[in-house]
């Protein structure tokens, strides 16, 4: 395979277990208990409490503000310098 043609998304697919990625809320997902999301809004940390929301995490009936730190995850940029170091 290609450097060129690998996504950021296969190689989130292929080390699925290797690394903590950052959870940035998507609203056409479907959160459930004990999901932590990144809400780039507020540029805070949710877990949810409830199953099957779709509401934003700012919603305290279905989230509860955590803390955390953005630096514990990696990062979409993180991967495109890895790929792009890999590639010089």
């Amino acid at each position: 395979m290609n450097l060129d043609d690998i996504t950021i998304q296969d190689f989130k697919n292929q080390f699925f277990r290797d690394f903590p990625y950052l959870n940035i809320w998507d609203n056409t997902k479907t959160y459930n208990i004990g999901n932590v999301v990144y809400y780039s809004i507020t540029e805070l940390f949710y877990k949810c409490k409830t199953n099957g929301t779709t509401s934003i995490p700012t919603t305290t009936e279905n989230w509860d503000w955590i803390e955390d730190n953005i630096y514990n995850y990696i990062l979409d940029i993180d991967i495109t310098k890895a790929q792009t170091e890999a590639k010089s």
